[in-house]
């Protein structure tokens, strides 16, 4: 018998928001489909490495099967594109947030899709900071430059910010949170961000607190608490 049990994220979003009615909470969901680490690697591959905004199946088939030969021993077959991974990947997108609201996939006439300019979709700065939090774990960095993150698989580049957004995101960060969970720097040319060891789950929680009302920090202090509890309490 097999036995299903919610990850901490998982268990933070049932006690907070159990329909999902939050935006923030499927920015966060798409920042872990598309991160490096990612299973779904197709969707990874959409936001990290497939760079036209305006294309047709044909385009994204070509790169998507380029990029499969180049990480796999055998080529992939027609079977497994068409129903494995167009198909899904399809609904992931049409008629949902992620595709639709937040303009990362829509579809135009005679089969054509593209998606919206860069910045279309910013995500909420506790959401933005979670998932720096996460990158920065995953790689065991505390401090990184800022274009790093608007490389491939970095949380600019997931994300599709540019540069002066990447940075008011971060500059927001840091005086919502007084420097508790990170905190930009431009002297001397360096345009860094220094990034303290926190538990990132801690802004999922903060994100939720933010929006019952409570002031930044104060919804950080109650997340760092509300992530030890979770972390303490066995699983049911």
């Amino acid at each position: 018998m097999r036995y299903y049990f919610l990850t901490p994220l998982g268990r933070l979003i049932a006690r907070h928001d159990p329909d999902m009615e939050e935006d923030g909470i499927w920015q966060a969901i798409h920042y872990n489909l598309a991160r490096k680490e990612s299973a779904a690697w197709f969707y990874a591959f959409y936001f990290n490495e497939f760079e036209p905004d305006e294309f047709d199946r044909d385009t994204l088939e070509q790169q998507l099967r380029a990029w499969w030969d180049q990480n796999n021993a055998k080529p992939m077959t027609d079977n497994v594109f068409n129903k494995l991974i167009f198909a899904p990947f399809k609904q992931v997108f049409e008629g949902t947030r992620i595709g639709d609201g937040f303009g990362f996939f829509r579809s135009s006439a005679n089969n054509e899709y593209y998606r919206l300019p860069i910045g279309a979709g910013i995500p909420p700065i506790p959401i933005f900071a979670y998932a720096l939090l996460d990158w920065a774990k995953q790689r065991q960095r505390r401090s990184v430059n800022l274009e790093t993150l608007l490389q491939r698989y970095g949380v600019g580049k997931i994300f599709r910010l540019n540069r002066d957004i990447l940075d008011n995101l971060l500059i927001n960060i840091g005086e919502q949170y007084e420097k508790q969970v990170g905190w930009i720097s431009h002297t001397a040319g360096l345009n860094s961000i220094s990034i303290p060891e926190l538990a990132p789950l801690a802004l999922i929680s903060a994100y939720y607190h933010q929006l019952d009302g409570d002031a930044p920090i104060t919804a950080l202090n109650r997340g760092e608490e509300e992530i030890r509890f979770i972390n303490e309490k066995p699983i049911e």
